[in-house]
């Protein structure tokens, strides 16, 4: 499925990203998604500023209880909380319905599958993004920046060069950084797992930059985060498969899932900790269940949530 996003106009996200930045706390991959968006289009900076200005001005205050704050709590997310409903209620009331509507950016498209679900989008500038089930993108091209936030789930990029405009992908806590090239890209938990088929790719992780090339991955929070694999072979999830060596059960399970109709969990965290090798078709989750049951003695229990695994 496509889902373009025309509800999240500029001046929204510049609304999302007051209430934001505006916490007692943020966390240092949500500074470096808001300079990506800031970056990514000239009128942000001015939006982000009006939006700031309103956010101080007492008149708009006395409205933030009104009814467009209750429509905006719509579309704010769960994660800013009540103080973000007020930051965006007030923008309602006293900017955005009196204000010229600026120029959208260039592209802006979400793209999401769900399990089982593949899905290969071209893009205007000649990149091609397939998607693995369960997984979910935004994408925004701006005058300066292509930027891609990884929401959740797996991805291949075969990225169109542009020198005048770096592609940059936005996955938790780590950053990827191209001209052209081709790449896989999962996001896992702690961060990302970066694979690189072609070109040149820069991974920024923890504070800390690391320049791929064909045949490199980076595995975030991994010892050691780098390491080698065979480019000239696709992705496993291409192929439905998944290629496990001494990895947590939990990651296998996450794998799957991607493929499954039935959501598959753990009872306990403690169980996801096994780690588990060999070579899973994932893209066959009852298979995979029963090797898990017969090869590493896991109890199985289906259950109108989805299918329960304990040791």
């Amino acid at each position: 499925m496509i889902h373009a996003v025309d509800s999240e106009t500029p001046e929204m996200q510049a609304a999302h990203w007051v209430a934001v930045m505006s916490e007692p706390e943020v966390p240092p991959h949500v500074e470096r998604q808001f300079e990506l968006w800031i970056t990514a289009a000239p009128e942000h900076a001015a939006l982000y500023a009006d939006c700031l200005a309103a956010y101080d001005a007492p008149t708009l205050n006395a409205a933030a209880t009104g009814l467009h704050a209750r429509r905006w709590r719509q579309w704010l997310p769960h994660s800013a909380g009540a103080a973000a409903v007020l930051v965006v209620g007030l923008i309602g009331w006293g900017v955005w319905s009196h204000r010229p509507q600026p120029a959208e950016p260039a592209h802006l498209v979400a793209l999401t599958t769900g399990p089982g679900e593949h899905l290969s989008a071209p893009l205007p500038d000649g990149t091609r993004i397939e998607l693995s089930g369960g997984t979910e993108l935004k994408v925004r091209y701006g005058a300066k920046r292509r930027v891609v936030e990884m929401v959740r789930g797996e991805a291949y990029f075969d990225v169109a060069r542009d020198e005048a405009r770096p592609f940059v992908i936005a996955a938790r806590r780590t950053e990827i950084e191209v001209l052209g090239t081709a790449f896989n890209t999962d996001l896992l938990p702690g961060g990302a797992e970066v694979s690189v088929y072609r070109g040149h790719v820069r991974v920024r992780d923890d504070g800390q930059a690391h320049d791929l090339r064909a045949g490199d991955r980076f595995t975030a929070g991994a010892p050691p985060p780098l390491s080698r694999f065979d480019p000239s072979i696709e992705p496993d999830w291409r192929s439905g498969w998944f290629e496990a060596e001494a990895v947590p059960l939990s990651r296998l399970v996450e794998e799957v899932n991607r493929f499954s109709k039935v959501p598959v969990r753990l009872r306990h965290a403690t169980t996801g900790r096994l780690t588990v090798s060999g070579r899973f078709r994932v893209s066959d989750p009852d298979l995979v269940i029963k090797a898990l049951e017969n090869g590493y003695g896991l109890r199985v229990t289906h259950t109108d949530e989805g299918t329960i695994l304990d040791r």
